[in-house]
C-alpha cells in the first residue's frame, strides 16, 4: 500500500484490490452520465482516429452481450444502439475472446469503435497482442494504424474503430473539458478517479526479484500474488479444486493446497527449494500423492522428458525425500505476462494428470 492516498476513494481502493478494473469502470460511467462536456469529451477521443461517431445519449455499465461477455461500459446512441464498447485494464490479462468479440458486437450499419483503457507502461505490450490477435481473424479488414504516444488506433472495416489510450491521457481531456465548462462537482470526481490511477500506478505489480537475497516484503507479496492467481484460474478452468483445502504461510515461504484432478498438491515459493535447487515456484505433493508417486510419476512422464531440468525426484527436503517441479519465473514482466507464462507450465502439467487419470 503506498504511504499516502491522494484521494479518499483512493484511499479506500486498496480494500478492493482485483476489482480496480470495476470501480473506475462505475466512476467513469459516473461521470460521463452526469456531464456533457466529460461525454463530449469522450466521443472527441474516439473522433481523433477519423471515425464519426454519433453523440452519446446513455452510458452504461456491465451489459451483457449475446454471447453472454459484458464489456466494462457501452454508450447508446440516440437510437438505442449501442455504438462505443469500452474495456478497462490495469493489471488484468486479457481474457481469451478479447478484443476480438468485442470488435464483433459492434454495429456495421453505423461507425461504432472499441475503445481499451490501460495504464501507460502497458499501452506497447498491449497494442501489439491485441492487434496479432485481430489479425489472425478472417473477418476484419485493417486499414489506417495511427500509433501514437498516448492513443493507438486502427480501423477494423465497416465503420469500426479500434482504440487504444491511457487513464492518464484520457481523464486529462476530460478534466480539460470540464474545467472549461465551470462543471466544480464533475471536476471533483475526476480528481477523485485520477487518484485511483495514481494509487494503481504507484503499487502496480512488477517483476519478483530473481536473488533470493533480494526477497524482501514487497517481493513476498507479489510472488503470493501470482501463486494466488495461478489456483484462483486453474478453479476457473476446472484443474484446480480448493474445496477442502486452504493456503499457508511459514517462515519459509506460502503455499496453496489444492487438488489437481485426483492428485492432491500445493503450489507456491520455499525459499528452502529456492536456495537448494534454484527457482522461487514451485509444485508439490502432498502426503496423500508421495503414497503413490511413482503412478503420479508415470502420468508426468511425457512431461517430464520434455522439462527434464524442472523435476526433482527423491530430495532430501528436510523430513521427507519428496518430488517436485519447479515453475519457471521471468525475472522481468508484469503481472498478466508473469501470470500467462505460469500458467502454461501448470496446464501441462494438468493436462497430463486428466489424460491419465484412474478409470480414464
Amino acid at each position: 500500500m503506498a504511504e499516502a492516498s491522494p484521494t479518499v476513494l483512493a484511499h479506500v481502493a486498496w480494500m478492493l484490490r482485483g476489482t480496480f478494473e470495476d470501480l473506475s469502470t462505475e466512476a467513469l460511467a459516473y461521470i460521463l452520465n452526469r456531464s456533457d462536456a466529460a461525454t463530449g469529451a469522450f466521443r472527441e477521443l474516439l473522433q481523433q482516429a477519423g471515425a464519426n461517431i454519433s453523440p452519446i445519449h446513455e452510458v452504461q455499465t456491465q451489459a451483457v452481450e449475446e454471447g453472454g461477455e459484458r464489456p466494462d461500459l457501452v454508450c447508446l446512441d440516440g437510437e438505442g444502439i449501442k455504438h462505443i464498447l469500452m474495456e478497462a485494464k490495469f493489471d488484468a490479462p486479457l481474457m481469451r475472446t478479447q478484443p476480438v468479440n468485442y470488435l464483433r458486437y459492434l454495429p456495421k450499419d453505423r461507425d461504432s469503435a472499441l475503445l481499451v483503457v490501460a495504464p501507460s507502461r502497458r499501452l506497447v505490450s498491449l497494442w501489439a497482442e491485441m492487434m496479432e490477435r485481430i489479425r489472425a481473424e478472417n473477418d476484419f479488414t485493417i486499414g489506417q494504424e495511427r500509433q501514437g504516444e498516448s492513443v493507438l488506433s486502427a480501423t477494423v472495416g465497416d465503420g469500426r474503430t479500434f482504440m487504444l489510450t491511457s487513464w492518464d491521457h484520457l481523464l486529462g481531456l476530460l478534466e480539460t473539458r470540464v474545467q472549461a465548462d465551470n462543471g466544480e462537482g464533475t471536476l471533483r470526481s475526476i480528481v477523485e478517479l485520477q487518484g485511483v490511477v495514481d494509487y494503481e500506478n504507484l503499487n502496480a505489480f512488477y517483476a519478483p526479484s530473481g536473488k533470493l537475497s533480494d526477497l524482501n516484503d514487497d517481493n513476498k507479496e507479489k510472488l503470493e500474488r501470482l501463486v494466488y492467481g495461478a489456483i484462483e484460474e486453474g478453479k476457473r478452468e476446472g484443474w484446480a479444486d480448493m474445496t477442502g483445502y486452504s493456503s499457508a504461510r511459514h517462515e519459509n515461504g506460502y503455499l496453496r493446497y489444492f487438488k489437481m484432478h485426483d492428485v492432491s498438491m500445493w503450489f507456491g515459493y520455499d525459499t528452502r527449494l529456492w536456495e537448494y535447487l534454484d527457482g522461487p515456484l514451485w509444485l508439490g505433493f502432498q502426503d496423500s500423492a508421495q503414497e503413490h508417486i511413482g503412478e503420479v510419476r508415470d502420468r508426468l512422464s511425457a512431461v517430464r522428458v520434455n522439462r527434464r531440468d524442472d523435476f526433482y525426484h527423491d530430495v532430501p527436503s528436510w523430513t521427507h525425500k519428496r518430488d517436485f517441479i519447479r515453475i519457471n519465473l521471468s525475472c522481468s514482466g508484469e503481472y498478466p505476462e508473469l501470470l500467462q507464462s505460469i500458467l502454461v507450465q501448470i496446464r501441462e502439467i494438468a493436462s497430463a494428470l486428466k489424460e491419465k487419470e484412474p478409470g480414464r
